[in-house]
């Protein structure tokens, strides 16, 4: 089957994809390309190719007309990644129960503190009125 090359905007329009996708899956491997000139050029079927393809096959295989992702290689780092993220995981959960923790006990601190605030005001204001009663007190007696 003989290919023809075509730019990344073109291999989008034909595939369904972005380009951004098509940019992606070049760095990552996943569509072979080569640069010439500063730009991408991709190894694609011809369009009547393409166009065969899909009338011969259902939807759900021309949609997979994309690469697949590249099969897992190392499981066991899988895993180990897997458990170093599950006990991160734990330990960010740990320091936020301790940070409620001791928000919770600030809370009360000021709550206790507006408390106390809040009993001096009243006895303030019971100054000032024993104040002003005796200045009227004295006002009439002069």
């Amino acid at each position: 089957m003989q290919h023809e090359w075509v730019s990344i905007s073109e291999y989008a329009r034909r595939f369904n994809l972005s380009e951004i996708t098509v940019r992606r899956r070049i760095k990552q491997g996943r569509i072979n390309a080569e640069l010439k000139n500063g730009k991408y050029f991709i190894s694609s079927p011809p369009l009547e190719n393409i166009a065969k393809a899909e009338t011969l096959s259902s939807p759900a295989v021309a949609s997979a007309s994309t690469p697949p992702p590249p099969p897992v290689k190392n499981s066991s780092a899988i895993n180990e990644l897997a458990e170093i993220c599950k006990s991160y995981l734990a330990e960010l959960k740990s320091k936020e129960a301790l940070t409620q923790k001791n928000h919770n006990a600030e809370i009360e601190i000021y709550k206790i503190q507006i408390e106390k605030l809040e009993h001096e005001i009243v006895a303030l204001k019971q100054q000032i009125d024993d104040l002003q009663l005796l200045i009227k007190m004295l006002d009439n007696k002069l």
